[in-house]
């Protein structure tokens, strides 16, 4: 606990003697999102990159970020249709009726 505090939370020796469990384990949360977030965007990356290579499989489906970073769980991903994508992109340009 007490490296994770120094090396990876960058807490000083006096803060880390200060601060609650409760607190610690707040920023260790918040430390271990930021992680995944930097993995998700190297994955990115390199998933674009290779789908727009000129070393791309013709007809092959295109690479994904935990294709180059398997650690990463599975992102929650909310199933739309393109009827009810046409649905709200309609509904954000239809003129708005302003109150006067």
């Amino acid at each position: 606990m007490w490296a994770i505090g120094r090396y990876d939370l960058r807490l000083t020796e006096d803060d880390f003697q200060r601060v609650s469990v409760r607190r610690f384990a707040a920023l260790y949360d918040r430390f271990l999102s930021q992680k995944q977030h930097s993995d998700f965007m190297v994955g990115l990356l390199c998933s674009v990159t290779a789908n727009f290579s000129m070393g791309k499989v013709p007809g092959s489906e295109p690479l994904q970020p935990d294709d180059f970073v398997p650690w990463l769980p599975e992102p929650e991903v909310e199933l739309t249709t393109g009827d009810e994508i046409k649905a709200f992109i309609d509904a954000q340009l239809k003129p708005k009726q302003v109150k006067r």
